[in-house]
């Protein structure tokens, strides 16, 4: 047997006889344990009690990756022992390195939507649009992922949910009255902007909500004010968001500077500007009082959407009477071949109506003089279009003092209260 020398013989050689330098479990600089060459290493011969750290993936596959022994990660305790350091993860520890991201609402973890729910960052995942999780954003899900369907209900408790498909403005899908978005997903970031990381998923009706609750009862709120009424008081917030994003504003209902100039476009002239009363006639869709639900599936606003449907006059407003056969009244001499529109003769959107919910026959027809005393009331026209008033058509005329004397007219008012006080019908004869 060889003797030792002196030169081999010591201490520190007789401990690792069978040993060698290690320099690939050494990386970086300044240089730390390379842990991926145990836990990235599919033929390595070590035992794992979990088996599933023996091939961790990377943090994250799409950037580069911090190292294990990051501050926020792995930064204390020798690699083996129960003392090396293993946050939580959490909020907290996620906005150590994406300090721009908050939980969704205030209230979703990170990890809900980038763990598979489960408390695991190797690798982190991504939601995808068909409610599975992948190392890819490349499908990443979306606001309709988790809001209109049920593909995550089994991870987060009690998700809002909104109609499928999106019906606010559901004709031209926000294209009717101007350039607003183009599917439901852009109508989700045009009213809300992009809020998957944000505290208050809300967005931007957040800055102009005032009063307003979420969730709350139509008959408590006036949401639709707030974006489609210039009076309301919290309007030119809603046009400053909209303008800070140069984004169009949404359509004002009234003669506002964004009310739409183009055809079909109605001038709402409303006894108030409550989601109340925007339900009556926007509100097919939904059969709750919610305004969640009205907000997300507001229905055309035309006359026949409601008045041709007698499901929905019969069981739903409780107005057979109010139903119009749309057969029946195309060929009749007010139909379409007409050229006069429902609001021409119906002149106001209220429901139940105010003083001059429609129109008398003689107010079209009638070539009057003098319309005080009807001395000419059947002096009529079948030309209404140009049957003009001052310059102005007939048909244009929803004012009664614009034919009756202003005068006579408030006194009848005060006196009487309405015009119906004494003309229930045209041609009542009253003793």
């Amino acid at each position: 047997m060889m003797a030792y020398t002196a030169k081999y013989y010591s201490n520190l050689s007789l401990i690792s006889h069978y040993g060698r330098k290690r320099t690939d479990l050494q990386i970086g600089a300044p240089l730390y344990t390379n842990c991926s060459y145990c836990h990235q290493n599919a033929s390595t011969a070590f035992p794992f009690v979990n088996i599933d750290l023996k091939n961790l993936e990377n943090h994250t596959q799409r950037a580069i990756n911090p190292s294990c022994i990051n501050s926020s990660c792995h930064n204390a305790g020798r690699i083996h022992e129960t003392a090396l350091a293993k946050p939580s993860v959490d909020h907290t520890l996620c906005t150590k390195c994406h300090g721009d991201k908050s939980k969704h609402n205030g209230t979703v973890e990170c990890y809900k939507c980038h763990g598979n729910a489960t408390s695991k960052i190797h690798p982190i995942l991504y939601l995808t649009s068909d409610g599975t999780f992948s190392t890819s954003n490349a499908s990443a899900g979306d606001c309709l992922t988790c809001h209109q369907t049920d593909k995550m209900d089994w991870i987060v408790d009690n998700i809002p949910k909104v109609a499928q498909p999106l019906h606010h403005s559901e004709v031209n899908t926000g294209q009717r009255w101007g350039d607003y978005w183009n599917n439901s997903l852009s109508a989700c970031i045009y009213c809300h902007s992009d809020t998957k990381h944000k505290a208050i998923a809300l967005g931007r009706p957040a800055n102009w909500r005032g009063d307003n609750i979420v969730g709350s009862s139509v008959n408590d709120s006036y949401w639709c004010a707030g974006c489609h009424y210039a009076d309301e008081h919290n309007y030119e917030n809603m046009v400053n968001e909209f303008s800070a994003s140069s984004l169009n504003i949404p359509p004002e209902i009234t003669n506002g500077t964004y009310a739409p100039n183009v055809t079909g476009f109605y001038e709402h002239v409303c006894a108030n500007w409550s989601d109340a009363l925007c339900r009556e006639c926007h509100g097919k869709f939904v059969t709750s009082y919610g305004v969640t639900e009205l907000m997300h599936d507001v229905s055309d606003g035309s006359c026949s959407n409601c008045h041709y449907d007698f499901t929905y006059m019969n069981n739903t407003r409780h107005a057979p009477t109010k139903y119009v056969n749309s057969t029946m009244f195309n060929a009749s001499v007010h139909g379409p071949s007409s050229g006069i529109g429902c609001v021409d003769c119906h002149t106001t959107s209220n429901h139940p109506y105010p003083e001059h919910y429609w129109k008398w026959c003689e107010c079209c027809h009638a070539v009057q003089s003098n319309p005080v005393d009807d001395t000419d009331r059947h002096n009529i026209t079948s030309d209404v279009q140009n049957n003009m008033v001052d310059g102005v058509s007939v048909l244009g005329i929803i004012d009664c003092k614009t034919c009756h004397n202003a005068t006579s007219y408030e006194s009848a008012k005060t006196n009487f209260a309405l015009c119906r006080w004494c003309h229930t019908y045209p041609d009542k004869v009253y003793e």
